[in-house]
Parts: C-alpha cells; structure tokens; sequence
C-alpha cells in the first residue's frame, strides 16, 4: 500500500475533510463478502451505522459516542462510504430493515417452551407493561 496518493483536502462550509481513495477505506471496511461489509476489526455492521445516521439522524460525533470502540476516521469512512454510493446502500439498508422486521415476526409466533416461559415471566414482571406480541396491521 505504500503506493497509494495521500488524499486530497476538500473545504466546505469552513470544514476541511479528507477525501478518501477506494484503496483507502480498504483500510477502514472489510469487503470480503460483498453482501456484508464491516468495520475492519470490528464486529460492527456498515447497516449499524448507516441505520442511526440515516434513520436516527445522528451525526459523526453522536455516531462516535453511540459506537465508543470505533475512531472518528472509522466513522468518516462509513459516512464516505455511504455518500458515495447513496442510492445502492440505501436500498441495501430497506432490504436490511425488511429482513430484520420478518425475522422479528417469525420469532414472536415461534412458541416454544423457553419462549413462553420467557413471556410469562415478563407479564408477571411486568404487569402495566403491554405484552411482547405480535404487531397489529
């Protein structure tokens, strides 16, 4: 990696930021399996992130403080990361929410006796609280 050009310095709106060669978030995600890109070192998700910052609206420095294993420039990358390919990681995050919704679903009409002992308990815990149920239409 010795060969790749240090990055460039863009201002906007009084703010300088690095922009990244490809080669360098390399540096930053694991895109080993195309279908799964993480943080390097981390057990960490790009859909993680992307949910709080998309769905969440927080921004980098309230991204740092909700992942407190991971640096500024790893959260500078995934945000890199996704502005430059917005619309493709965009679909990925719907298909990801979809994906977890359905699995969340499946999960509640599973009903085996560690389940049922599991929402037993929470009732008698919890008796004010609504129970842990299917979603309504």
């Amino acid at each position: 990696m010795g060969d790749i050009a240090p990055p460039s310095v863009v201002a906007e709106s009084g703010a300088a930021y690095l922009v990244a060669s490809s080669q360098e978030l390399t540096e930053y995600l694991d895109f080993s399996d195309p279908d799964a890109i993480r943080l390097r070192g981390h057990r960490i998700w790009i859909e993680d992130i992307l949910y709080e910052h998309v769905y969440g609206g927080l921004n980098a420095e309230q991204l740092a403080t909700r992942f407190p294993t991971l640096t500024q420039a790893d959260i500078y990358a995934v945000l890199l990361y996704y502005y430059r390919h917005q619309a493709s990681l965009d679909r990925r995050l719907e298909d990801w929410l979809l994906h977890s919704q359905r699995a969340w679903v499946a999960q509640q009409r599973s009903s085996t006796p560690v389940i049922e002992k599991l929402r037993r308990l929470h009732a008698e815990r919890n008796p004010t609280t609504p129970s842990m149920s299917l979603p309504t239409a």
